[in-house]
């Protein structure tokens, strides 16, 4: 299986450099978009963004500064820092898992598409749900169409599957054509806490879960569906009652 990760907004640049060994493969995309938004003014970004004056400043200068390499081979995986980051854990991966992550591990990215967890990056900020204002395509979903799932369809070639396990956040999974994916499985799961007899679903403990995910089935060397009703990191179990063949649901019992 392929699994499919959003990006984070908190980003460690000190502890990418180095790591990248890759290049994305949409470079081309993310210049014609910076071409666009480089004409942004701080204001604009700070309103298209919906950001502080302080980080609209920063997401100018990056725009600014931005090139097709980094310079400091800044590897994406080992960039991103948020919540579903700080259990896939890249940077204490083995090599062989490492590997793994190369040929099964990708990153959902509004600015470059679709990322390998090697592929060298600038820093960036730039959410897959955001308007594009300066583009004929408008908005990222639109400037981005069908590229994603082709390059998801390819990629599962390249490694033999049929299932793209889908750990990224609706925001991001929407910029996967479904359509364009063809004969692939799309899997979804779904994580939820028992609160005192309350089922919900917790933003941040989703994230984290997925991101444990991610590195248990890159560790395992998971690459069938069912392999997925043994997941039990966290605390978690697969619930089959609750669960459909696209949507798995794994229930953890707070304490």
């Amino acid at each position: 299986m392929l699994i499919l990760l959003s990006p984070a907004k908190n980003l460690n640049e000190g502890r990418s450099a180095g790591h990248a060994t890759t290049t994305p493969r949409f470079l081309d995309q993310a210049e014609e978009l910076m071409a666009v938004m480089r004409n942004w003014s701080e204001t604009e970004i700070a309103d298209l963004m919906k950001v502080s004056p302080k980080i609209a400043k920063l997401n100018a200068e990056r725009f600014s500064s931005w090139s097709r390499e980094s310079g400091e081979a800044q590897a994406a995986a080992d960039m991103f820092d948020g919540d579903v980051y700080k259990t896939l854990e890249m940077a204490t991966l083995d090599d062989g898992t490492r590997a793994e992550a190369t040929r099964r591990l990708r990153i959902l990215s509004g600015l470059y598409g679709l990322l390998r967890p090697a592929d060298d990056v600038c820093a960036y900020r730039l959410e897959m749900g955001r308007k594009v204002p300066g583009h004929s395509a408008g908005t990222l979903y639109k400037f981005w169409g069908t590229k994603i799932a082709n390059a998801l369809v390819e990629d599962a070639a390249d490694v033999q599957t049929n299932i793209v396990l889908n750990l990224a956040s609706d925001e991001y999974s929407k910029s996967v054509d479904r359509a364009a994916l063809g004969e692939l499985r799309f899997i979804s799961p779904r994580f939820e806490e028992d609160r005192k007899g309350v089922r919900k679903m917790i933003s941040f403990s989703a994230k984290r879960a997925r991101g444990a995910m991610a590195r248990w089935a890159l560790e395992n060397r998971y690459t069938d569906l069912e392999d997925l009703a043994s997941f039990d990191v966290g605390g978690y179990a697969f619930d089959k009652e609750t669960s459909t063949a696209d949507r798995p649901v794994f229930l953890k019992t707070a304490n």
